[in-house]
This record gives structure tokens, C-alpha cells and sequence, in this order.
């Protein structure tokens, strides 16, 4: 037999959290403790995985979480912990073209910021940020060359859905002109790798001040983006 300790962040509301999983999915599992917005749940398998849902229960109605299925590693043995949202979110975060960022040099950078979905229901979720340069090829295609972007949104929710990488929010910092030199500077690393620097992108992390930027040390994020 194996144990699962499962904790579900969520904003204490006035409503009950309660999971559902694939063993019964009609049937609640209570939790064993509730603190502060944190419902703890200990679940017991004979499978070394299975996938489950919060549902939150309030005035008498019952609200699924949205988005796939959570999977849950039993044979881990660490607790897992999930920031579900039960409201549809229609808000477009990336249809706003966000003022200027001054870069070291002077040279001022527009860029967009994708947030993901229920950013703004639950307000307890921390994300890893990751910059990526050529903003204006990421989103939209009246902005992106050709009119090809390269649908990070998408991309993004199908690794989701895959249960393959963490929600995170993305920076999408426009270039000033391609072909500057304060937009990329290259140099060669102790290994012979070539790695590209962009003075903007460090001005740029006090982007993530205006959000609730947690998880991964920012250090630890790749700085994406085909450069010139």
C-alpha cells in the first residue's frame, strides 16, 4: 500500500475542499486537516500512480477545477502540492502592450507578459518567471514576422496538460532593433559553448516585482529566444 500526502492551496473563501480520483471519481476524500487556505488530504493506493481533481463545495453547489487531471506519483513519497481554480478565466494578459522598460544603455524595451490560467483566482500561487527576447514573435500574429508566432501560449498549455513542466509566467521583452548590439552581445563560455547575453533582460527581472513571481530562482530560467 502506498500513501500520498496531497496539499491543495486555495483562498479561503467561505467554501470546503475535497478530491475526487480515478479509483471513484464520484467519490469525495475528505481532509484530514485544514489551515489557512492549505486543505491536507493522505491518500492510500495499491497503484504507484493516479489521477485526481480538487472540487470545491460551496452553497450547496460543487465546482470542478479546471484544466487536466492532476497525477500523483505515489511511489515518491513526497507530498505534492497543487494551487487549483474552478472559475473559467477569459481575461487576454497578453493584449496589452506593456510602457517601456529602460535598458543600462538607455534604449527603452515595450514587452507583454503572459499570465496563466487562474492567476488571478488564486491569489496564493507563486510562478517561476521566464524572459524570453523577441516578444513581439511570441503571441500575436499582426505583430509576429510574417505573421508566424510561435504560439508560446499553446506550447505552453499543452506542457501542462502533459503534466511536464510547472505554470510559469512569460516575459516577452520586444526588441528595439534586431541588429543593435545593446540587444545581444555574444561571447564563449568556459566550454567552448557560445551563450548570448542581453543587457535589457537585466534591467528586465524587476519586471517580475509587478507579479507573484516565486518558485524556480530566476537564475535557474533560460533566457529563450532565437537571436540575431
Amino acid at each position: 500500500m502506498n500513501a500520498q500526502t496531497i496539499r491543495v492551496v486555495y483562498p479561503n473563501d467561505g467554501g470546503r475542499i475535497v478530491l475526487r480520483a480515478d479509483h471513484n471519481w464520484n467519490t469525495d476524500l475528505e481532509p484530514v486537516s485544514v489551515d489557512d487556505g492549505i486543505s491536507e488530504f493522505a491518500v492510500e493506493t495499491t497503484k504507484p500512480f493516479f489521477y485526481f481533481k480538487p472540487v470545491l463545495q460551496r452553497d450547496g453547489q460543487t465546482h470542478w477545477s479546471r484544466g487536466e487531471n492532476f497525477l500523483a506519483v505515489a511511489t515518491s513519497g513526497a507530498p505534492l502540492e497543487v494551487h487549483p481554480y474552478f472559475r473559467e478565466d477569459t481575461r487576454c494578459s497578453v493584449c496589452e502592450l506593456m510602457s517601456p522598460l529602460a535598458s543600462p544603455t538607455g534604449v527603452e524595451h515595450r514587452w507583454r507578459a503572459f499570465l496563466p490560467p487562474g492567476y488571478h483566482e488564486n491569489t496564493l500561487k507563486r510562478y517561476p518567471v521566464l524572459y524570453m527576447h523577441d516578444g513581439n514573435n511570441l503571441f500575436l500574429k499582426e505583430e509576429a514576422f510574417l505573421g508566424n508566432t510561435w504560439k508560446t501560449d499553446e506550447v505552453l498549455g499543452v506542457l501542462d496538460r502533459m503534466n511536464a513542466i510547472e505554470e510559469v509566467i512569460v516575459v516577452g521583452v520586444h526588441p528595439k532593433d534586431r541588429m543593435s548590439n545593446a540587444y545581444s552581445t555574444e561571447r564563449y563560455s568556459s566550454d567552448g559553448v557560445i551563450a548570448r547575453r542581453s543587457s535589457f533582460v537585466l534591467s528586465g527581472m524587476a519586471v517580475a516585482g509587478s507579479f507573484r513571481e516565486g518558485g524556480l530562482p530566476l537564475k535557474h530560467l533560460r533566457l529563450s529566444g532565437q537571436l540575431a
